[in-house]
């Protein structure tokens, strides 16, 4: 329960942050203050979205890019100029590690004990993703896991 409210807390001081930047953004119109804070609530009920971006970053790009290039920008054109920025690589090391401890796709760990096998791969997984350029979809995701696990199964990924 304690959990619970401080996690409630966060987000609501978060939200508050974010909209107050949103406010304060110089050069920006009412409406595409607007169109940014539409942007923020849809990345933060977007888990296949925040997973890997940063909200906050993200509205912070997309405003920039939305009065870069003006009102008849689609949001579509304007969230693709922004691929591969606003990485959340801790958030999807996090991710990984807790998938590697609890998924049982994970029991070949190469001889090496649960812990420190995910911590590897999970931190591989972290460096792969911040290095990753181009598109993230299912088939580089996929990729990056292979490469981890492979990366882990050898000694001297733990020197």
């Amino acid at each position: 329960m304690r959990g619970s409210i401080l996690c409630l807390a966060h987000l609501l001081i978060f939200s508050l942050f974010t909209t107050n930047t949103i406010a304060q953004s110089a050069g920006a119109t009412d409406i595409q203050k607007k169109e940014a804070e539409e942007i923020f609530s849809w990345c933060e009920e977007k888990s296949d979205v925040n997973r890997y971006m940063t909200c906050d970053c993200l509205v912070s790009e997309y405003l920039e890019k939305r009065i870069e290039l003006g009102p008849t920008a689609s949001r579509f054109d304007i969230l693709g100029e922004l691929q591969g920025r606003c990485k959340n690589v801790s958030g999807t090391i996090e991710r990984e590690h807790t998938l590697c401890i609890q998924e049982s796709g994970f029991a070949d760990t190469g001889g090496y004990e649960l812990k420190p096998y995910c911590e590897c791969y999970a931190h591989r997984w972290g460096k792969l993703f911040e290095e990753h350029t181009g598109k993230l979809d299912g088939r580089a995701k996929s990729q990056m896991r292979v490469d981890s696990k492979i990366y882990c199964h050898k000694a001297e990924a733990y020197n």
